[in-house]
């Protein structure tokens, strides 16, 4: 640690670190090291206690905790018959074929909670297959 003593000199060499000369930066950080020396300290002690004071001086923000959207408890019965319609009407592509099997699938599995993406697509392609519907 750093003896608060020094703070006032160090305070006014470590500007001269900037200088455009490089023999003034020389000199100043060999001044810095004499002067941490005299005090029984060296620069891992300065790197070290500038650390202690920016960890406490700054600590990291903290991240807020975003509010999951609802999800809905399951998708509805009339929703899953729509799908079946869809799929024996063939209105659907190979991925959405896949699509619609998985989400029959899970449907029956009593925990399972459909993401909000999963929703929409249902919403689409039961729209889907009421378009291919009444078009018949």
């Amino acid at each position: 640690m750093i003896s608060p003593a020094l703070t006032p000199k160090l305070a006014r060499l470590l500007p001269r670190l900037a200088s455009d000369h490089d023999g003034e930066v020389v000199a100043t950080a060999r001044a810095i090291g004499r002067t941490l020396k005299s005090a029984g300290s060296d620069w891992h002690d300065l790197a070290r206690q500038i650390e202690h004071y920016h960890e406490n001086a700054f600590p990291p923000p903290r991240r807020e905790r975003r509010e999951r959207e609802p999800r809905s408890s399951a998708i509805s019965a009339e929703s899953l018959r729509l799908l079946r319609e869809g799929r024996r009407l063939d209105v659907y592509t190979t991925w959405e074929l896949g699509f619609v099997d998985t989400i029959l699938t899970a449907a029956d599995r009593p925990r399972w909670h459909p993401s909000r993406k999963q929703i929409d697509i249902v919403a689409r392609l039961i729209g889907k297959a009421q378009d291919a519907e009444v078009h018949r």
